[in-house]
């Protein structure tokens, strides 16, 4: 019986763990995109100022984490379905929705905070 209490608690820490870490993404994907969109998706050729330059490295920077956690999140639910309590199935089409309304958050954010 202690096992099957311990096996559903490292069950329930593991998606815990894999829904924060997207959570994480989604955040981090809106403030890239803010970031980036509001300078027009480029930084300006003659003199950008300091704050720009930061702007630009912040937003970019966002963007490259979101992508790698949202990869990285897929790879593990693809890696460890049945640790997760899913099936093989489940978790390609968890992974795919989970990658692609990502990259559809970037986009809505990029529009929504574009200047």
């Amino acid at each position: 019986m202690s096992g099957s209490h311990d096996r559903s608690q490292t069950t329930t820490r593991f998606r815990i763990a894999i829904g924060a870490a997207y959570g994480v993404a989604v955040a981090s994907v809106i403030a890239g995109a803010a970031l980036a969109s509001s300078m027009g998706g480029e930084l300006p050729v003659y003199g950008p100022t300091d704050g720009e330059r930061s702007r630009w490295a912040w937003g970019n920077g966002l963007t490259v984490l979101a992508a790698a956690l949202t990869i990285g999140c897929a790879v593990l639910l693809l890696v460890f379905p049945r640790r997760l309590g899913l099936t093989r199935r489940t978790a390609v089409g968890a992974a795919l929705v989970a990658t692609l309304l990502a990259g559809l958050l970037y986009v809505f954010a990029w529009g929504a905070f574009m200047a």
